[in-house]
């Protein structure tokens, strides 16, 4: 009997704790709790795959109620337990606009206000706190993804609209996150005539330029490798 049917294990919980700052990045929301206030979060039965933006994004609507106008940026933190097959994400968001009142019954919270809050969980303590040290000094990290650093999800989805629009196919609805990780971040557009997909890729090592590959591919092979093109986005 294999392991993922032994009756045995524990199923699979994956849970997402949420980072939500407002516009100017200087204050988080938490959220009143039993015994303390807590960050946002949600649990769903099975593992989740951490890049699959869209299928937590939706999560975040469907489960949290949280609306507006926001993406995932990056991951601050991920613990895993093989043998208890648990996974346990803390998720930046990325608002696209402002708040009228902090949504979900909750208050934002600066970084001086954190050391007078008890929280349901000690642990997301620090990382608040690094969260906005670094947003406060505006750090960043060398090897950090462009796609994780706040205004590039707005500089790509202009850039897909203004491109597909020259081509004759204008969007019919709005840029959405598809997946985000590390080393690439793919974005999706409804059209007319079907999706259309944008992929970004981290220049790490010992991995493929995959844009620079298949334009060389499509040197080689005319008409049988479509060439792609390459937007110029700052970060």
């Amino acid at each position: 009997m294999s392991a993922s049917t032994n009756p045995d294990l524990p199923r699979w919980k994956s849970e997402f704790h949420v980072v939500l700052p407002d516009l100017e990045r200087r204050q988080v929301l938490l959220l009143p709790g039993d015994t303390g206030e807590t960050l946002p979060t949600y649990s769903v039965e099975g593992r989740l795959w951490v890049g699959d933006s869209y299928e937590i994004i939706t999560h975040l609507r469907e489960r949290l109620g949280l609306a507006g106008d926001f993406t995932i940026l990056r991951y601050l933190n991920l613990e895993l337990s093989e043998t208890e097959r648990w996974v346990r994400v803390w998720l930046v968001l990325e608002t696209h606009g402002e708040f009228a009142e902090p949504p979900l019954n909750g208050r934002w919270v600066e970084r001086e206000g954190l050391a007078n809050v008890s929280l349901v969980d000690e642990e997301s303590r620090a990382l608040l706190l690094d969260y906005l040290d670094g947003e406060s000094a505006g750090r960043i990290v060398p090897l950090r993804a462009p796609w994780a650093e706040s205004g590039w999800f707005a500089q790509a989805s202009h850039w897909m609209t203004e491109t597909l629009s020259s081509l004759g196919r204008s969007p019919t609805g709005p840029v959405q996150q598809f997946r985000n990780l590390g080393i690439s971040s793919v974005l999706c557009v409804p059209t007319a005539a079907g999706w259309v997909y944008l992929k970004a890729t981290a220049k790490l090592p010992l991995f493929i330029n995959e844009g620079a590959f298949m334009a060389q591919l499509a040197e080689r092979f005319p008409g049988q490798v479509p060439r792609p093109d390459f937007p110029t986005l700052s970060g």
